[in-house]
């Protein structure tokens, strides 16, 4: 693909977004955070954003997402 260096913000703004929630739920000795990338971004798609007052789920497909039929993960209690 050419190079657009408009572009590097968009893809900044969006790392900047996914790569802190993926660290706190990530373990680092581990480095599993390929088992969360499905949680954060449904979290993210599902979110309302304050621009548009939707969701981006709302938008693509105009209307309020489905919870899953089952938690995408569990968080250990101790």
């Amino acid at each position: 693909t050419p190079y657009h260096p408009q572009s590097n913000g968009i893809a900044d703004r969006f790392n900047s977004t996914f790569i802190p929630q993926i660290s706190k739920l990530q373990d680092t000795e581990d480095n599993n955070w390929d088992e969360y990338i499905q949680a954060v971004v449904f979290a993210y798609n599902t979110g309302v954003h304050k621009t548009t007052n939707y969701s981006p789920y709302e938008l693509l497909y105009g209307r309020q997402p489905r919870p899953p039929a089952r938690p995408i993960f569990f968080l250990e209690t101790e």
